[in-house]
């Protein structure tokens, strides 16, 4: 028997998300393998794992490209960053003073994009 993939309604898709993502924020790594543990429902439990790896994930190519590339082309690299990958970019990332200037110019572009939406 194959394990068929939830088919939730976008608004559910996007609460879960952004409970992996405040999960990710906010606890440790072991607060958020016991919470996983402690969920009764199998399907919740393994789609809200998924989740979390993806977001995991997802940071860890966008702190690996950061790092790897030129920060003068970080403007189109950037493009379709969320602005919390972007942050964690900036407190993660190892790089050095010019390249922290050019990220922190992109997060307040970013920053003041978000507020005048």
């Amino acid at each position: 028997m194959s394990h068929q993939p939830l088919q939730l309604h976008p608004v559910e898709e996007h609460k879960r998300d952004c409970l992996a993502r405040y999960y990710l924020d906010n606890l440790s790594r072991t607060e958020v393998a016991s919470w996983l543990e402690s969920q009764t429902n199998a399907c919740y439990r393994e789609d809200m794992r998924q989740r979390l790896n993806t977001q995991v994930r997802r940071l860890k190519e966008c702190r690996t490209e950061l790092e790897t590339s030129q920060s003068i082309t970080w403007v189109w690299l950037t493009e379709q960053w969320t602005l919390r990958e972007l942050q964690h970019c900036m407190e993660a990332a190892r790089l050095d003073a010019h390249a922290q200037a050019v990220l922190r110019g992109l997060i307040d572009k970013r920053e003041s994009q978000v507020r005048t939406r």
